[in-house]
């Protein structure tokens, strides 16, 4: 894949639109008092990113992303299957992964 020029990011390479990460940090009084996942927020800036850069920008992930709790990023963009599908991925990955109860 690295040699591909449309992933390597060499001459084809092009700026990011990205969103002030800090925007996305908890703020808390003292260290212990909140608890938090790190995967959400992530999902939500990579949601961001994936809104300002449509033509540039690509998650990928083997079915993996809502069990990793990145699954904001369907709120713009549904999944490209290469493979079978199935009904319940009709809705383009806005529903509970069906992997997530094996």
């Amino acid at each position: 894949m690295g040699a591909n020029p449309h992933a390597n990011g060499g001459l084809l390479k092009k700026t990011l639109r990205l969103p002030d990460f800090r925007e996305y940090a908890l703020t808390f009084d003292k260290p212990g008092q909140v608890e938090a996942e790190n995967t959400r927020p992530l999902g939500a800036f990579l949601r961001d990113v994936m809104k300002a850069n449509m033509n540039t920008f690509r998650v990928f992930g083997p079915d993996e992303n809502t069990s990793n709790k990145l699954d904001a990023i369907y709120e713009v963009s549904k999944k490209l299957w290469l493979a079978e599908t199935f009904p319940e991925d009709a809705d383009g990955g806005a529903a509970v992964d069906r992997w997530a109860s094996h």
